[in-house]
């Protein structure tokens, strides 16, 4: 017998160890679902999981892309349904209504009035119509090459010339914030001259500039009109170019336009025309710099993430449903041959925007089928990867129990061994 080493406690204790590691395992497993907690468990399986993890997490953001498109094409499709009814059916009403040749003149010229209402709701829902800052619907297929009328909201400032007098001109510069709600202004002009009031204000619907004379009986001598610190274009800042509308009479042999350009030395020198406002409205025209990010009424594609991958992608082409892409911008209904004309206009604008609605909803059509497959393909990875990684509870629990009553075995028997050289003793005695 030998007690230098005992080999049968050794023995025990190892395969006592042993249980207490395929034991910890299984708690491990059992505590946490899963057959894989370290590279230890599953090598190979460990690195097929987590390629199949990274698919699905990137697919349950695609979900998440898709569903963003598809409020953004829902945005979309409603302001273009706005556009249309009532918008467009009314225009069309006002157009047939002036077409009729009980109309007078005068008639027809409170229509145009209400046309040009529509039209400039129609271009505010345009120019409104957006979605986490993306313009939806005053986009163009592609960026004019030549002039183009100035987007406003890209602007500081507009600075105004007043002549008074021969060689007298006053200017003042206010910015567009303030004269979004307009301005009032008056000459500076020292007595005994009088000083001339003056309303100026913007509408970023349509992009003008108004000046009003302010008091009965002075003229509207505004000379030239400037706006500043253009972002988007070629140019910074420009001259108005283009007469809109005007309201009084201008004195003989002084046309109108003469508020358009840089030249100070004319004014259109309008009077009240007999109790009438002295209102003139312009607008600034400008290159748009191909290259510019900061305007809105460039080419736009919405590129949505709808896979896991780099190449799931899906294109919504938005559209430009301003007055200007539809046709109707310079509709008038005076005489009844240019209302008939009108309604044509109108019908073409009515079918432009139904097949943009049309579009619109073939585009969301497209990305729920997309986000069906995207979650069906999600559930299925999912459980592809469970089998991989997750635990088989009654096997591992099986184990666990086996581990169990093994460990408690080998207690028992490493018991018994520390006692075997006990029995050294009855030899010594």
């Amino acid at each position: 017998m030998r007690i230098q080493h005992n080999l049968s406690a050794i023995n025990s204790l190892n395969k006592l160890n042993r249980n207490y590691r395929k034991t910890a395992t299984s708690i491990e497993k059992l505590s946490s679902g899963l057959r894989i907690n370290k590279t230890a468990d599953d090598a190979a399986g460990l690195s097929i999981s987590q390629r199949m993890r990274a698919r699905i997490r990137g697919l349950e953001q695609a979900e998440r892309n898709i569903q963003d498109g598809i409020s953004l094409v829902q945005t979309a499709e409603s302001g273009l349904a706005e556009i249309q009814n009532p918008n467009l059916q009314r225009l069309r009403e006002l157009a047939l209504q002036a077409a009729n040749g009980t109309l007078t003149s005068d008639d027809r010229l409170r229509i145009q009035e209400e046309i040009d209402q529509i039209k400039n709701t129609i271009n505010d829902i345009a120019n409104n119509t957006h979605f986490n800052g993306i313009h939806l619907l005053n986009v163009s297929d592609t960026p004019p090459s030549g002039l183009t009328v100035v987007n406003l909201a890209n602007a500081v400032s507009i600075t105004i010339f007043e002549q008074s007098g021969i060689n007298t001109i006053y200017e003042e510069t206010f910015s567009i914030a303030d004269l979004v709600n307009g301005v009032y202004w008056s000459t500076p002009a020292p007595p005994p001259q009088s000083s001339e009031p003056y309303h100026f204000s913007v509408d970023l619907g349509t992009n003008t500039f108004k000046t009003r004379a302010e008091t009965w009986g002075f003229g509207n001598n505004i000379t030239a009109v400037r706006v500043n610190g253009l972002t988007g274009y070629l140019e910074t800042e420009v001259y108005a170019t283009k007469l809109v509308s005007y309201s009084g009479t201008p004195y003989v042999g002084v046309p109108p336009e003469n508020i358009l350009g840089n030249d100070l030395s004319d004014s259109p020198n309008f009077s009240d025309g007999g109790g009438v406002w002295t209102e003139i409205v312009v607008q600034f025209e400008a290159t748009i710099d191909p290259n510019s990010t900061t305007l809105p009424n460039q080419s736009v594609d919405v590129i949505l993430q709808v896979g896991p991958d780099a190449s799931d992608t899906y294109k919504i082409k938005l559209t430009d449903a301003r007055t200007t892409a539809l046709g109707i911008d310079d509709i008038a209904v005076d005489p009844p041959e240019k209302a008939i004309e009108a309604i044509g206009k109108i019908d073409d604008a009515i079918n432009k925007v139904s097949a943009e609605r049309s579009k619109f909803g073939s585009y969301q059509n497209a990305l729920e089928h997309i986000h069906n497959n995207a979650s069906n393909y999600r559930v299925n990875l999912a459980a592809a990867e469970s089998r991989i990684t997750d635990v088989d509870m009654a096997k591992e629990m099986m184990k666990f129990t086996k581990s169990q009553i093994l460990s408690q075995a080998s207690q028992a028997m490493l018991a018994q061994a520390m006692h075997t050289p006990e029995s050294v003793i009855t030899l010594i005695r």
